[in-house]
């Protein structure tokens, strides 16, 4: 009897334990695992880059025909040119004019090649390229241009009438 007793006590506190257990999993005073959450960042978002249409004229010897007659826009391509000029034959030149201004005079030469411009001693392509070996000088209605291998041709204004 004594067991008895003893195992009827010890299912009742076996009960009641399993009974707060279980109505303690759902009162609000207990206490429960706490998951943190992390805040999420906030979403980046980036602006929309809009692409730009850029134009860019390829062409070698003129200038580009839709951009501003401005002197930076005009002289940028020539110096855009690189390497080296060819050496033409000063034989076949003709020479069309002669420009003073403050610094400097300048002889303007065409030929087939193309146009060339004689300024403080050097010739120039009509690219703006130096060309390497022949140098000159300007007088008041005459050119005179020297190669290096000292050949060397006198140029004179003609008068067209």
């Amino acid at each position: 009897m004594k067991n008895r007793i003893f195992l009827s006590t010890f299912l009742l506190v076996l009960g009641l334990s399993l009974q707060a257990f279980f109505i303690g999993c759902g009162s609000k005073n207990s206490p429960k695992a706490v998951i943190s959450e992390q805040p999420k960042p906030p979403a980046i978002i980036l602006p929309e880059k809009t692409v730009e249409e850029v134009y860019r004229y390829g062409g070698d010897i003129y200038r580009d025909p839709f951009s501003p007659l401005t002197e930076k826009r005009i002289v940028s391509p020539m110096l855009q040119a690189q390497g080296e000029a060819e050496k033409p034959n000063i034989g076949i030149f003709d020479l069309k004019g002669i420009l003073t201004d403050q610094n400097c005079k300048m002889a303007l030469f065409s030929s087939p090649m193309g146009i060339y411009i004689l300024k403080n001693g050097k010739l120039y392509d009509n690219r703006n390229r130096v060309v390497r070996g022949v140098n000159g000088s300007v007088s008041a209605k005459s050119a005179t241009l020297t190669t290096e291998d000292k050949f060397t041709k006198s140029f004179k204004i003609t008068e067209s009438r």
